[in-house]
C-alpha cells in the first residue's frame, strides 16, 4: 500500500448485512494484521450505524488474538443505544468466526460545551526527525531482518518518531 487512496480503501468495508461488514488486510510490517488497521476498520464499521449528525468522542478497543492477513475480517456491529445526543455501539472483530478483536465507542451529537484542552508540548518539527527510511538507510547493517522488514514496509503516510526507540 503506497497511497492514501489505497489506505482509505483499505479501510472503507464490504457491508454484507445491516450490522455486518467485511475486510482485508494489508502487510504493514509483521505477519500479522496491523492493530491501527483493525482500529481504523472497526470505526468505520460502527459509524456506518450511527446518525451521519453524530462523531466517536470515546473509544476502548481490546486485541484478543492476532489477526491473519490472508484472511478476511469480520466486522459485527452491536446497537446498544441511541438516545437523544448519544449513539453507542459495540464491535466485535472476528477471524474464522472466532474474535480477534473488540471495541465499545460512543457517538455524540454535536453540541456547545465547556473547552478543556493542555497546552500542546514542544515537540521536534517534522521535517528534522528521521523517517522510517533515514533509520534503514543509517541503521540498516545492524538491523534485524524482522525490524528491517517492518521499518521498509510500503505505507501511504510517513511515520517520523519523536522519540527514537533503540531495537536493541
Amino acid at each position: 500500500m503506497k497511497t492514501t487512496q489505497e489506505l482509505i480503501e483499505l479501510i472503507s468495508l464490504k457491508k454484507l448485512e445491516e450490522n455486518l461488514f467485511e475486510g482485508k488486510s494489508s502487510f504493514m510490517g509483521s505477519p500479522n494484521v496491523f492493530g491501527g488497521q483493525v482500529v481504523s476498520q472497526a470505526l468505520h464499521a460502527a459509524y456506518q450505524t450511527v446518525p451521519q449528525d453524530r462523531f466517536c468522542h470515546s473509544l476502548h478497543s481490546y486485541f484478543i488474538l492476532p489477526g491473519h492477513l490472508e484472511k478476511s475480517i469480520y466486522f459485527e456491529v452491536a446497537n446498544l443505544r441511541d438516545g437523544g445526543s448519544f449513539s453507542t455501539r459495540v464491535v466485535t472483530v472476528k477471524q474464522d468466526s472466532v474474535p480477534i478483536f473488540v471495541m465499545a465507542c460512543s457517538f455524540q451529537l454535536k453540541q456547545e460545551g465547556y473547552e478543556h484542552q493542555e497546552e500542546m508540548p514542544v515537540v521536534t518539527p517534522p521535517e528534522e526527525l528521521m523517517s522510517w527510511n533515514d533509520v534503514a538507510e543509517q541503521f540498516g547493517s545492524v538491523l534485524p531482518k524482522s525490524i528491517m522488514r517492518f521499518v521498509l514496509a510500503e505505507r501511504p503516510l510517513d511515520f517520523k518518531p519523536v522519540e527514537f526507540v533503540n531495537p536493541f
